[in-house]
């Protein structure tokens, strides 16, 4: 990869630079949806709760931020819970399916 000189550059756009880098390196795993309206209803609601408790406003920047912490602290364990309890139905399906089999038997 060619080197860039990077100090011409305002910090924002260092700080893109060095995330797209990394990005593209595979060492960040950017929690995104297909629906931009769940993400922009996630963003929102986070926004207004922090104006209702805190009593002061938050950017789309620092609420965006605080949805990526959530998720990835927490989306890992969202993601395994939700994979136990397919499993789970699978399971539940497939002892009533071999119940019905059993019951065809004559």
């Amino acid at each position: 990869m060619a080197s860039t000189n990077l100090s011409n550059y305002p910090v924002s756009v260092h700080a893109a630079r060095f995330f797209a880098i990394i990005k593209s390196m595979g060492m960040i795993k950017k929690w995104t949806t297909n629906s931009k309206e769940v993400q922009d209803r996630c963003i929102s609601e986070v926004i207004t709760r922090v104006e209702e408790i805190e009593e002061e406003s938050v950017g789309l920047i620092a609420a965006q931020d605080i949805v990526d912490i959530v998720l990835e602290n927490y989306g890992p364990e969202i993601y395994n819970k939700a994979i136990l309890d397919a499993r789970k139905l699978v399971d539940d399906r497939m002892t009533d399916i071999q119940t019905e089999i059993d019951l065809l038997q004559v």
